[in-house]
Order: C-alpha cells, then sequence, then structure tokens
C-alpha cells in the first residue's frame, strides 16, 4: 500500500492533519494509503536552494534518489540496470530518506539539504543515511563471515555477553 509522509511544523501539523482527514472523507473509494505526520519544530533548508521555487516532497525524493543512483554507478559502474537495481536503489533511498528525517529531533528544526552543486553531485553532508546503511550491511557481512568461519571450526564462537568482563 502507498504511504504519503506529511512533514510540516508544529504550525502547519494542524493543516497537514486537515488535509489528511478531508482526503479520506471526499474519496469515494477506501483510502488504502497509511499516513504519516512527523511534526518538527520547523522544517527548513540547509543551505540556500539554487532556485527561487520552492521543492516539493517529489522533488526532494527525486533529488535524493538521483544520488543514490549516481553512488550506485559509481561503485558498481555499468552493472547499475534493470529492475533488480531500481527496487535496490528505491529501497535504499527510502531508508536513507528517512533516517534523514528521523534523524532530528521533534524539538528541533529540520534542515534537509536540497542543494546541488555546480558539477551536478549533491552535497557532501547528506550522505548520513546511505553511509549508515553501508555500514549496517558491511557489519552484517562481516558477522556473516565469521559465523560461517566459527561453524567451519576456524574461529571459536563469542563468549556469552554475562561472561564478558567489561570493567577496565
Amino acid at each position: 500500500a502507498p504511504v504519503v509522509v506529511h512533514v510540516a511544523s508544529h504550525g502547519r501539523a494542524f493543516h497537514s492533519q486537515l488535509v489528511d482527514m478531508t482526503w479520506r472523507m471526499l474519496t469515494p473509494h477506501k483510502v488504502t494509503a497509511t499516513q504519516t505526520h512527523l511534526v518538527y519544530n520547523s522544517v527548513a533548508a540547509r543551505k540556500s536552494v539554487s532556485t527561487s521555487e520552492q521543492l516539493t516532497a517529489y522533488d526532494f525524493w527525486r533529488l535524493r534518489h538521483s544520488q543514490m543512483r549516481e553512488a550506485s554507478v559509481l561503485k558498481y559502474g555499468d552493472e547499475v540496470k534493470g529492475p533488480g537495481w531500481d527496487a535496490t536503489i528505491t529501497a535504499m533511498t527510502a531508508a536513507a530518506v528517512q533516517f534523514e528525517l528521523l534523524f532530528t529531533s521533534c524539538q528541533h528544526i529540520a534542515k534537509l539539504d536540497l542543494s546541488i552543486k555546480e558539477s551536478g553531485e549533491g552535497p557532501q553532508d547528506n550522505k548520513g543515511g546511505a553511509f549508515i546503511l553501508y555500514n549496517c550491511a558491511r557489519l552484517a557481512t562481516l558477522f556473516k563471515h565469521y559465523q560461517e568461519a566459527v561453524q567451519a571450526g576456524v574461529y571459536p564462537d563469542l563468549p556469552d555477553i554475562s561472561a564478558v568482563d567489561s570493567h577496565c
């Protein structure tokens, strides 16, 4: 089912909830989309946007999706083609956007970096979500290989956590 995320400041939260309720009331068929409201102190662009027009949530998604695709192409080259890669990049983009939005406490200003550099590259400081995802995947791979080596008898199993002396 599709998901609609309303990202709004405290002042606009009531308005976004009204939009949600009005949409549900005026839709003749059952609304199957899940709607989520993320309310922040305020939402602002971290750096000035290169254009004078306001960017929509879809524009923000497209920007992050193109950055994720570009990062994949830089890492994997011409291999990045087809529906499998499209699904992977879309999933990675969703996770990175969620990380970027949920990283900010609701009491603070949610600052989204929407700038695009002259070279066409995205900003350097919006890669936090992708960086976290990469490191989680890398750690999962390391643990998987370690478990395989334990099963093969190469390494001993990790001790029970209660047996580990954490005092220095």
